[in-house]
């Protein structure tokens, strides 16, 4: 991989810190040092097609045979180019080896409106300008036509502004003069759902196919696609003339007039504005470490992720689209589940002066295959009355293997995504009662929808409560008797806090909740396969880590629970049972085939920060990466971390 080189003030560019990180093992780049965006990036600049490798700008194609080139998308595998024509007003498919032609795909009465291939590859679909029976004296209309694998063409009406498949390719989303359609490629295009007053000029789904993101004249437009398409949210910030999804799951771009908002993907909170003028189209590197905005003035500007500081642009004369050939090779599929507290944005996407985030080491490290999906539960900041930590569980299931989830939502599944079909597994990194949840699932869900027994590679679990929380400066500490929140008696083993420390001498025990319903006191013991006095003894059951990977069971859950050792986490405990008579506070995973670690010198407060730290997350994402747990010797594991690159905090 070749990087532009950028001097610094050290002296050092990034080009040789990335390569002594990577090849020596030397110390981490200091903050603020990246790599540039690599990969080849196709631009539609006028009468010429131009594949540029963006880390040093070389033109690897120059394409001068059409005129007029419009739009440009790519087929999952980067095989193929599919090219917008107005110059003869016709879609070509180019294979991308030498960008040779490979015949008309379709043809149309005017300069094609919008193009697309399906997630798997196997069809592409285009919105096109026509005539009845290709009568040049007819009305001009508009139709949606389709090649490949379950090929249609249907005169809709015009225009047709914009369509995307829905990962999974179940559905196909367009943009019509009535409003929005949802079809049924597999089943003759079946209507499935409309949103009549719905005038949108461009479409996109999320990667994991939950939101609908339709961009407006008025702002951009957010359907929940797993509920029937009822409107989520609207955000009327002026038109959204594009909207562009991160492939690695991590951030959105809204292209307008005169600005690109960058977004984060699981809660669209902006974090940066690119002002810029008359853009005509934008997208992300296929490993998320940058974005090009195309600008009608001549030229192509690079972003750089997380921080999106602005390198050299691409010289180009009038560009008017931009796509990133996909990557290729192996991705892993990281479900990220976070805690009790905190949403999926503030527990892996921010940071501190002192503290790091998930994302913005997969930004800074893009040799990492790894996807993100954002599991977003509800938080318990306020009480959730009557939301269980099962509930979470079949949330993680319906994320996983698709279906309902706990609110009866239809979700994709990540492992009905065509990326990730083949390898047949997900990894999960889970936050605090994330970990819990995510436990309960592989215990009593796993499987169910997907039809094979292990559908989870590597488990890592940060600050996990394994066997609950008794004591500790915390807010959901087991104080109130009458706690009106469900999860948290759960998490507190339907007990209020213990006032004796000596592990399984409570005189008396602590009293029951006073709200708490069925299951509450018995939700460890349940999860556990025994009760919370058990942990006293310290001893390994295989029944806490249920389908785990051994010698007898070679293709089960790597399990990697992830704890603090010093300073102690007071929420959840360390490698011992201590300050609860009734056996909560233990962090350790008590099963002999868990690779219990401890992570020290987390900055206060431990709890909140641990997602935080950085060796949490060096040897979190080492893990899933090497499809192996870490060393329990801290040299080694700094060793792992320091050939990967810190990235910036605050």
């Amino acid at each position: 991989m070749r990087y532009r080189v950028w001097l610094q003030k050290s002296g050092l560019s990034v080009g040789l810190c990335v390569s002594l990180v990577l090849f020596l093992g030397a110390a981490s780049c200091p903050s603020g040092e990246q790599p540039g965006i690599s990969g080849e990036l196709a631009i539609a600049d006028g009468n010429t097609l131009l594949v540029v490798d963006v880390a040093n700008r070389e033109v690897l194609h120059r394409i001068t045979r059409y005129q007029e080139v419009e739009d440009l998308a790519y087929q999952s595998d980067g095989q193929r180019l599919a090219v917008a024509v107005c110059a003869g007003d016709r879609v070509v498919q180019l294979e991308t080896t030498d960008y040779s032609e490979q015949g008309d795909a379709m043809t149309a009465a005017s300069c094609p409106w919008d193009l697309t291939y399906s997630h798997d590859g196997r069809s592409l679909a285009a919105t096109l300008p026509s005539r009845i029976n290709d009568d040049p004296m007819a009305a001009m209309t508009g139709k949606l036509k389709i090649i490949g694998d379950n090929p249609w063409d249907q005169v809709i009406g015009r225009p047709l502004p914009a369509l995307a498949y829905r990962p999974g390719d179940r559905e196909l989303a367009i943009a019509t003069p009535q409003g929005l359609r949802i079809l049924a490629p597999a089943e003759g295009y079946r209507q499935l759902a409309a949103v009549p007053e719905l005038d949108a000029v461009s479409l996109a789904y999320t990667t994991d196919g939950s939101r609908l993101l339709a961009g407006t004249a008025n702002g951009l437009v957010v359907l929940d696609a797993a509920a029937g398409y009822a409107e989520h949210t609207t955000d009327g910030k002026g038109t959204v003339s594009r909207v562009v999804v991160d492939p690695t799951g991590r951030w959105l771009a809204l292209v307008g007039r005169r600005q690109v908002s960058i977004r984060r993907a699981p809660d669209l909170v902006e974090v940066k504005t690119l002002t810029t003028t008359a853009v005509t189209d934008a997208d992300f590197a296929p490993d998320g470490s940058g974005l090009a905005v195309a600008e009608a003035d001549g030229q192509v500007r690079l972003f750089r992720a997380p921080r999106w500081h602005e390198l050299s642009p691409i010289a180009a004369k009038r560009p008017r689209a931009v796509a990133f050939r996909p990557g290729g090779g192996t991705r892993i599929p990281v479900l990220f589940v976070h805690g009790h507290l905190r949403d999926s944005g503030s527990t892996w996407f921010e940071s501190s002066r002192r503290t790091y985030s998930v994302v913005d080491a997969l930004a800074v490290n893009p040799q990492l295959p790894i996807d993100a999906f954002f599991l977003e539960l509800p938080t318990h900041v306020k009480a959730v009355p009557n939301r269980s930590i099962s509930d979470d569980a079949l949330d993680v299931l319906a994320a996983i293997e698709g279906g309902a989830d706990s609110q009866g939502r239809l979700q994709v599944g990540i492992l009905n995504l065509s990326a990730y079909q083949e390898a047949g597994k997900v990894a999960i990194v889970a936050s605090s009662q994330g970990a819990v949840s995510s436990r309960y699932y592989i215990k009593d869900h796993m499987g169910t929808r997907h039809g094979g027994p292990v559908t989870v590679s590597e488990f890592v679990l940060l600050a996990a409560p394994n066997h609950g929380i008794g004591a500790g400066l915390t807010r959901i500490m087991c104080g109130r008797l009458d706690e009106p929140d469900r999860a948290r008696r759960q998490l507190c083993g339907g007990r209020t806090k213990a006032d004796q420390d000596d592990c399984g001498q409570c005189s008396p025990m602590p009293p029951e909740f006073t709200t708490n319903q069925h299951g509450d006191s018995d939700f460890f013991t349940e999860l556990n396969g025994r009760p919370l006095s058990a942990t006293c003894s310290g001893t390994n059951d295989p029944r806490e880590a249920p389908h785990s990977r051994g010698n007898t069971n070679p293709e089960g859950v790597l399990y990697v629970n992830l704890y603090a050792g010093s300073p102690p986490d007071t929420v959840v405990g360390g490698d011992t049972q201590s300050r609860d008579c009734v056996g909560r506070r233990l962090a350790r995973l008590l099963a002999a085939d868990v690779a219990n670690r401890v992570v020290n010198d987390v900055p206060l407060p431990i709890h909140g920060n641990f997602p935080h730290h950085w060796r949490t997350i060096c040897l979190a994402l080492r893990t899933v990466e090497k499809h192996d747990a870490p060393s329990d010797n801290p040299a080694e594991q700094l060793r792992a971390c320091q050939s990967l690159v810190r990235p910036p905090s605050g």
